[in-house]
């Protein structure tokens, strides 16, 4: 495992552990007005409508779930027209040739 993989890894964990904690009322360290505190919200609404997401082997889809309900409700979704597009792909290959010289 590489150390970005491996990095990425022990992040999520750290914020899975957290996540069940903030759940079950347990100490954690999600601060409030924070995004993660935002997602243990709707993590605790999930559990409340099936506790059996807090089971360890349904991590994953109650992390998907937390995800899915976030990114419908929380986050804003810009798209861009495709000449404004064309002009960042120009822009990043002249700024990344630029640092070559």
């Amino acid at each position: 495992m590489g150390q970005l993989a491996y990095a990425t890894k022990k992040a999520e964990d750290e914020f899975y552990n957290n996540l069940i904690n903030y759940v079950r009322g347990e100490p954690n360290c999600i601060s409030p007005g924070t995004i993660w505190m935002t997602r243990a919200k709707i993590a605790k609404t999930l559990v409340e409508h099936d506790p059996s997401l807090m089971a360890s082997e349904k991590r994953n889809a109650l992390i998907e779930a937390v995800d899915a309900i976030y990114h419908r409700d929380h986050s804003v979704v810009i798209t861009l027209p495709e000449k404004d597009v064309a002009m960042a792909d120009l822009s990043a290959a002249l700024t990344d040739d630029l640092s070559k010289a």
